[in-house]
């Protein structure tokens, strides 16, 4: 039973807690923990949570929850903080909008099929709830609205123009693939300042050197500088909903 991940504390009402999980909610968390270590505060040093093992748990048809399993199979999630007290609560996704996102996407991201947020109804206001009875990047309620609240954030108009300006399959449909590609993006957004001084950092196609910032764990290069070192051409005259790249033959 873990109190802490890292030099991240797990804490219940305020106190380090032994949460009890089993091996693969807890592969999960830590996942989500070092994802949260990504979005330009530092990393992690607590997760609040509401709980994870609760015998008495039930689904709305009666049948147990993954809380009521043993050992647990789900976590509530209050909140997370970073280093000199930067915190937020699913209590603020009113007043921190993108910054809840970002921090759901971290959870998601860590290899939680499910997760029940403000969102999802009155009765997750105060935590997410993640578990991975369903796989990473199946359809449910709760993905769809994240889903949407993601597209408006980044500025896509849809899930087709979001795959074709982060290079996916253009099909308009959200599968695993998809949806990771969508909580990096978030993830990345808020990273504003990189990891290194500008221009110190450059990948090399032939004898082409282009400069690139490393944010959140991913670079970040100018697309058309990138294709045209390749011998491709950028059509741009789509942009935002279609940017054509033409391999060289």
């Amino acid at each position: 039973m873990p109190n802490q991940i890292g030099n991240c504390v797990i804490r219940y009402d305020g106190r380090q807690w032994d949460a009890p999980m089993a091996p693969a909610l807890l592969a999960r968390v830590t996942e989500a923990v070092r994802h949260l270590g990504e979005l330009g505060f530092g990393p992690l040093v607590a997760l609040d949570s509401m709980g994870t093992y609760n015998p008495a748990s039930k689904l709305p048809n009666g049948r147990p929850s993954k809380h009521a399993l043993n050992p647990p199979q789900a976590i509530d999630v209050s909140g997370v903080e970073w280093p000199g007290g930067k915190r937020i609560r699913t209590l603020d996704r009113l007043t921190q909008q993108e910054l809840y996102l970002r921090v759901e996407a971290c959870l998601r991201l860590g290899g939680f099929g499910t997760v029940l947020g403000w969102d999802y109804g009155a009765d997750h206001h105060n935590h997410w709830h993640c578990d991975y009875g369903q796989a990473f990047g199946g359809a449910g309620t709760s993905q769809t609205q994240f889903i949407g609240s993601a597209l408006q954030v980044l500025g896509f108009a849809n899930v087709r123009a979001a795959q074709g300006a982060l290079g996916q399959p253009v099909d308009g449909q959200v599968g695993p693939v998809t949806l990771t590609a969508l909580c990096k993006a978030l993830i990345a957004r808020g990273a504003d300042r990189p990891t290194h001084d500008v221009g110190t950092l450059r990948v090399r196609i032939g004898a082409t050197l282009i400069p690139y910032e490393e944010r959140g764990g991913i670079a970040w290069a100018p697309l058309r500088t990138v294709c045209e070192a390749l011998g491709a051409t950028v059509d741009t005259s789509g942009y935002p909903a279609e940017i054509v790249v033409t391999p060289k033959e």
